[in-house]
Order: C-alpha cells, then structure tokens, then sequence
C-alpha cells in the first residue's frame, strides 16, 4: 500500500513539473482552501504512528506548482514512509474539487488532467470523516475563536483537536491564528 501510494506521489510530481514547464510560473490558487507523536520511543516499544490532519491547500503544493510544492511533496513522501495516519474532514474532498476545477477555469488543465489528478489525490490514503453532531460545534467554536465569519478553515483544526492530531496547512495566517490561542499543534508547510 505505501508503494503505491509513493507511485501516486511520483506521479502527482511528474503532472506539476510538466504543468510548471508549460505556465512558466508558479500558480497560485489565489484562496483560501486551508508536533505531536503518541506513545514513547523507550526498549521495546514500536515506534509512535503520526496523526496528521491536512487540508486541500497543502494537498494542491503536490500536483499544481506552488511555491510550497516541493515541501509539501517531502513532507507527504516523509509522512506515507512512516505510516502517518493522515485525516482530513470530509470537506477536503469539496475543496480539492474545487480547486481541480479552477485550474481547469484557469487553462492549467484540461478536464481529463484535472480528474486524474483529483483522483490520484484522493489516491493517497487520507481518511475523510463526516462529521456528526459534535465536530460542527467545535468548528463554529474554533471559527469564533480565530474571529472568522466561515467556519470552513476551523473544520480542519475541530477534526486535529478531537483526534489529538498534528494539523499542516501552506495557509500561514490559519496556523499563526490558531497558534495564537493555544493550536501548538498545527504547522505551516515552511516547517517542513
């Protein structure tokens, strides 16, 4: 399963780099899309899986060229060779849409370019969660928190605070934001 999924990185690699010859220039998504390890590493006991939630934002530095590309693809090649657990809310698969959508809007893609690399996205193993009744409250908390009007960013922190996760996002305001009220687990991808 890592195999594959580090194929899937690869490939997502070779599409950024063929889309970045083509602009020339780096593109930029032009919005907002937005450590802790358990256990202990003493004799005997199995190294600690990582728990990470990510967002679309940082997920897009794999297969459009970003200025962040580059660490975010080390730090999901880093991530799928431990065996990170990686999560996202069931939002994330909305943005990734999206965003895949615009870079068709933008001429970066065509249709059937963007649908395989939304599909190799979806490829590499992040686990969406639905949320229930509890995860909307914490989000409209976190949002209240951070002073924002939508709470679509405060998704991504209310899923990492249940979950006892590490969060990275390229939004670097989001990061700042939630650090500044306690949030030392969430990362911006310059960290990597």
């Amino acid at each position: 399963v890592v195999q594959k999924r580090l194929q899937i990185l690869a490939e997502l690699g070779q599409i950024r780099e063929a889309t970045r010859a083509l602009w020339g220039l780096a593109w930029r998504s032009g919005g907002r899309v937005p450590s802790r390890a358990r256990g202990g590493h003493g004799a005997g006991m199995a190294r600690p899986v990582r728990t990470i939630v990510v967002d679309a934002n940082l997920m897009m530095g794999l297969a459009a060229p970003l200025d962040y590309s580059e660490r975010a693809t080390a730090l999901m090649e880093k991530w799928l060779q431990g065996r990170a657990r990686l999560y996202a809310p069931l939002l994330w698969t909305y943005e990734l849409t999206t965003a895949m959508r615009k870079t068709v809007a933008l001429g970066m893609f065509t249709e059937e370019q963007a649908t395989a690399v939304l599909e190799r996205l979806l490829g590499l193993g992040v686990e969406c969660i639905a949320p229930d009744a509890g995860l909307p409250v914490e989000a409209l908390r976190w949002a209240g928190r951070l002073g924002q009007v939508a709470a679509y960013d405060a998704q991504y922190l209310a899923l990492a605070a249940r979950l006892d996760a590490e969060f990275w996002s390229a939004y670097e305001r989001l990061v700042e934001r939630a650090r500044a009220r306690g949030a030392n687990w969430a990362h911006h991808i310059s960290e990597a």
